[in-house]
């Protein structure tokens, strides 16, 4: 079935202040799930394998960049998912978003976890 999405995001959503927002939804866990956000038009790149079978990488909306975990990304790129995506051809995501611990001097920054 369709995977379901409760809210888009632009470019423009990804600001500094996104971590501060998504904290604010916490916290999270059975009766109050993480939400699931769609973003249009994105861009990967650096797409690397992390872990045992899944992959990171930069999801890139405008000028914007923000990191990605793709869970089971390696069996996804085995099938040809991720064919043709190579930094300049856009997609959309379907993601949870998450505020990202290794932002960098106190730098706002969000991951998203993109599940197979």
């Amino acid at each position: 079935g369709d995977q379901r999405v409760d809210t888009e995001l632009t470019e423009y959503d990804l600001d500094g202040t996104i971590s501060a927002h998504l904290e604010a939804l916490e916290p999270t866990g059975q009766a109050h799930s993480e939400p699931w956000v769609m973003i249009r038009d994105v861009r990967l790149s650096d797409v690397r394998p992390v872990g045992t079978g899944h992959l990171r990488a930069k999801v890139g909306i405008g000028k914007r960049r923000i990191g990605a975990f793709v869970r089971d990304g390696e069996a996804r790129r085995s099938r040809g998912d991720f064919e043709g995506l190579d930094g300049n051809t856009a997609t959309s995501v379907i993601g949870r978003l998450r505020p990202d611990a290794s932002g960098l001097a106190g730098r706002s920054s969000a991951g998203g976890d993109f599940p197979s």
